[in-house]
Parts: structure tokens; sequence; C-alpha cells
């Protein structure tokens, strides 16, 4: 026999207060690149533009990548990652 109920286990309290407004949607977008930087469409990484190597041109845009894979990832299907920029 039970000596304790669900309840006992799973006490209920009150929603915690860090859980981010979704309505704030500003509160949930990454932040800016710094400057001489971009964003790897990718993996959301920030790339030096000065010194990228690896890149690919898409609708006459140049996009920067940290890495191969990611450039590689982008050129199998580049359509949702260029309607980003």
């Amino acid at each position: 026999m039970l000596d304790k109920t669900l309840a006992d286990y799973f006490p209920t309290s009150d929603p915690p207060s860090s859980i981010p407004d979704p309505v704030a949607a500003d509160s949930l977008k990454p932040e800016a690149p710094p400057a001489g930087m971009v964003e790897d469409p990718v993996c959301h990484r920030h790339v030096e533009t000065a010194n990228s190597t690896i890149r690919a041109d898409y609708e006459g845009k140049t996009f920067h990548f940290c890495s191969e894979e990611c450039k590689e990832i982008f050129q199998v299907n580049p359509a949702p990652y260029g309607k980003a920029a």
C-alpha cells in the first residue's frame, strides 16, 4: 500500500518567472555579428570577412562559411539559407 499520492511526488507550484515572453520577439533574436564579420548562414557562427576563404555565391550575393562542411550543406540546397540573408 502506498502512503503517498502523486501530489506528494509532483507538487504544483507557480511557473518560473524566467520563462521568456513569446510576444517579446526581440528578446529571441540572435545578436548581430560584430563589425567586419558576417554570419555563416548554415550554423550561424560569426565569420571574419577579411580572412574568409570558404565562400559561395548565390543569386548575386557572396556567403561566407566557417567550414567546408557548412559550405557543402549550403550548396546542396542554398534556397532556404539564401532567403535568410
